[in-house]
Parts: C-alpha cells; sequence; structure tokens
C-alpha cells in the first residue's frame, strides 16, 4: 500500500517534465521564426537585407471563387541597395 502513493507522484512528475518539455519545445521554436531569406546577409555583414513586418497572414474562412488580397509592407535594413529581381512566389494553401 505505500507504494501507491509513490506511483501517483512520480506520474504527476512526468507528466510535469513532459509539459516542460513541450511549453520549451513550443518556444524555442517561436524564437527560429526570421524575416530574413535564406542567403540574405547576416547582422554585421555588409549588403542589402529585407525585413518585414509580417510574413503570414491568415484571411480565416473564404467563400469559393472571392478574391482576398493582403498587402506585406517590408523595408531595405542593410547598407547596400536592396533590388528585387523577379515577381516573388505566393504560396496559395487551400484547407478543409
Amino acid at each position: 500500500m505505500a507504494r501507491q502513493p509513490i506511483r501517483g507522484w512520480l506520474w504527476s512528475l512526468a507528466a510535469l517534465v513532459a509539459v516542460a518539455v513541450v511549453a520549451a519545445g513550443w518556444a524555442w521554436g517561436a524564437r527560429q521564426t526570421t524575416t530574413t531569406p535564406a542567403g540574405a546577409p547576416t547582422t554585421g555583414q555588409a549588403g542589402p537585407r529585407i525585413a518585414f513586418d509580417e510574413t503570414v497572414y491568415d484571411f480565416g474562412k473564404v467563400p469559393f471563387n472571392q478574391k482576398v488580397e493582403h498587402n506585406f509592407p517590408f523595408r531595405n535594413v542593410g547598407t547596400q541597395p536592396l533590388v528585387i529581381v523577379e515577381r516573388p512566389d505566393v504560396e496559395v494553401i487551400q484547407g478543409c
């Protein structure tokens, strides 16, 4: 009978550790988001550097065939002129 309280305590400890690991992973992942494209110079390097105020926008539920639009303002925070030579690719995601 003395083992039951210890077993319950161990389960509580295991659940607490699991929650802490998930929370730490979520916090670490949230800090890893970046607005600098791959290959762009990092801080301290000369060159153009693009910065966006936001990189994702959720329109919510949109009826079929309804046109939606959103602007993503950006600015050059680098030391050289920023030149955009191609029309950017836009990923359209259709959900259920």
